[in-house]
């Protein structure tokens, strides 16, 4: 395995075991506080993904640093610390602004390689699915579970991949050049552009949490869920390389947008609408990229600040109809498609 490979599945694992430790947090010492919505809106979300962008302008100027193992060191912090009396706020901020930093660096990492294959930023960025199925899940579980029986979660998820990313780290190269993939058409303005694709991101995350999703209960429908959440955001930048970024993103969130609406007749038809509508996140993130080779970190953070607004839209739209969810998730996936459609080129 050449060393750039190695570094994509170190921090692959990595972005797995991050978004897993996060979210079992949440789940097992937040769910149940009486700052519980406070803390998962604001003080987690409003950092890890709302803030983002910030984080990567600050790093785009600081890259010699070892960004993976500070935000490591971060979450593993604020893990350990979450179980002291009155730290639960300060730890749960510490993990935020650690997983913040580690996407931003593991972006990176996926992204530039200098090879202009898309295929390894959607490798990196399914990786984190898993980890917040199963950290949903288990952190139910363990809920309120003292700090002696999360020792094995602290070993396993914490210290051994801190151990993997600081000896992978001492053996690695210095970072690559930016990589400009060259798939944006000349059409549109940066300034357009980018607006159109953070809002192709917005309504996509948007329609991700209104496509009702027929399930098993208990750990296996996570397991499902996980899985074609994951399968379509590492298949997202193998298709673009081998079809074409446009081609593969609109006729991928079109047929997540029939699926969809199938679904009101064929409930199963849900999932597979989820999965497809993940096939476009790869190309989101080089296309957005190519808007800001300068600053690539920033760039990277632009798209889970639109996630996260999808979620705040979510939160305050509140339940819907499933036949209204729905439709308005198909009209956002053909949005969606049609922005990519104007703003990418092959």
């Amino acid at each position: 395995m050449s060393n750039r490979n190695l570094k994509l599945a170190v921090y692959t694992l990595c972005h797995f075991t991050t978004d897993f430790i996060c979210v079992y947090t949440l789940f097992s010492r937040v769910s149940g506080s009486r700052m519980e919505g406070f803390i998962w809106v604001i003080v987690y979300h409003g950092i890890a993904f709302g803030l983002q962008a910030l984080a990567g302008a600050f790093m785009d100027k600081h890259p010699s640093v070892p960004w993976g193992i500070v935000s490591y060191t971060l979450i593993t912090l604020g893990f350990i610390s979450s179980f002291a009396p009155f730290m639960l706020i300060p730890a749960v901020a510490l993990m935020g602004i650690g997983n913040a930093i580690y996407h931003i660096e593991g972006g990176y990492v996926g992204l530039h390689r200098g090879d202009k294959k898309i295929a390894p930023g959607g490798v990196f960025v399914g990786g984190g699915a898993f980890g917040v199925g199963l950290g949903s899940y288990l952190g139910k579980l363990y809920q309120s579970a003292s700090f002696h029986d999360n020792l094995p979660f602290i070993f396993l998820f914490c210290l051994i991949p801190l151990a993997l990313m600081f000896i992978f780290r001492l053996s690695s190269a210095e970072r690559s050049a930016v990589t400009v993939f060259g798939i944006l058409s000349d059409k549109c303005a940066n300034a357009s552009a980018t607006a159109m694709m953070l809002f192709s991101v917005f309504v996509r995350g948007l329609a991700g949490y209104l496509i009702p999703v027929k399930l098993p209960q208990g750990l296996a429908g996570t397991v499902i869920l996980s899985f074609a959440v994951t399968a379509g955001k590492m298949l997202s930048g193998i298709l673009a390389d081998r079809y074409g970024a446009r081609r593969s993103s609109v006729i991928c969130q079109t047929a997540a947008a029939v699926l969809a609406v199938s679904s009101i007749f064929i409930p199963a038809l849900g999932l597979l609408s989820v999965f497809c509508l993940n096939l476009a996140m790869g190309v989101t993130l080089a296309a957005l990229s190519d808007l800001s080779p300068d600053t690539s970190g920033f760039a990277f953070g632009l798209s889970p600040m639109a996630l996260y607004a999808a979620y705040i839209v979510y939160g305050i739209i509140g339940s819907v109809s499933p036949l209204a969810g729905i439709l308005s998730a198909a009209t956002a996936l053909i949005t969606s498609a049609l922005i990519c459609f104007r703003v990418l080129r092959n």
